[in-house]
């Protein structure tokens, strides 16, 4: 059914042939689609919003960490709800990372698919680039500051330099709320105590991830970063066979793997007396 979510997506919900619904957006439709589907108690499955923390050890391939962490969180111009858009790094690398992190996005090429030299493209909307740019703003106000990027580019299109914030903390709007954009944040830590206290304090719980050689601190945020998704030593490594789903206000339900399918299915008991 072709149309906008006002008109295809609530005649979706609302229908009471329909059975099941499944949504990716944001947190606010979806809540939004959970309480019209009650109305006929329609199966329900969301993906919504994320602000994946990625942790940075001091033990880790910095190389390997710097370039997973740029591609994937300037991934799509940032329009990826798994971005690892929080850069949790420990105090004693922090410096090396950032300015390697200010290298890559300062290397990115920003541009329209027909031009050659293009790594990123433009955000979809015109409103969207705004809210990006509000959010920027923002976080500087905040405090933060742009290690790089911060501004719309001087060029036709809708196209936001990548940015990078540093001095950065979880208590942030522009740390703590989605924007769906090139935008990340660079939070520092001691101890892996703090990371994950630092990465658990949100609304979300997508993906994330950690860098380090050391399996037993590996081991430790896979059981306890609270994500749908916990990556090592990469960063949305996902298959088919992959359950893919969030914590929290990222999402109700997985997709992909058995667990994905077992959201369309029921289960059906049958008694038989064979007296």
């Amino acid at each position: 059914m072709p149309g906008l979510g006002e008109e295809a997506g609530e005649a979706l919900v609302d229908h009471p042939d329909i059975r099941k619904i499944a949504f990716t957006g944001s947190g606010v439709r979806g809540k939004r689609i959970m309480q019209r589907a009650t109305e006929s108690m329609k199966r329900v499955t969301l993906e919504l919003g994320g602000k994946g923390p990625l942790i940075i050890c001091d033990d880790a391939d910095m190389e390997k960490a710097v370039n997973i962490a740029s591609f994937m969180g300037y991934l799509n111009s940032g329009q990826f709800c798994a971005a690892p858009t929080r850069l949790i790094v420990q105090d004693s690398v922090h410096d090396e990372f950032v300015e390697k992190m200010v290298a890559k996005a300062n290397a990115m090429k920003p541009g329209y698919w027909k031009d050659e030299e293009t790594t990123r493209g433009p955000i979809v909307s015109k409103k969207q680039m705004e809210t990006i740019l509000d959010y920027i703003e923002i976080g500087k106000n905040e405090g933060a500051e742009v290690a790089a990027g911060g501004k719309r580019l001087d060029r036709p299109g809708y196209f936001v330099e990548p940015t990078l914030f540093i001095n950065a903390n979880n208590d942030m709007r522009s740390v703590r709320e989605e924007i769906f954009g090139p935008v990340l944040s660079v939070l520092k830590f001691s101890e892996l105590d703090e990371a994950l206290e630092i990465a658990n304090n949100s609304n979300y719980g997508l993906s994330g991830g950690v860098f380090t050689e050391d399996m037993r601190k590996a081991n430790r945020v896979a059981l306890e970063m609270q994500q749908g998704n916990v990556n090592i030593n990469t960063y949305f490594s996902l298959w088919v066979d992959t359950p893919f789903g969030g914590f929290k206000e990222s999402g109700i339900g997985r997709e992909l793997s058995e667990n994905g399918l077992n959201n369309y299915l029921e289960t059906k008991a049958v008694l038989v007396d064979c007296n």
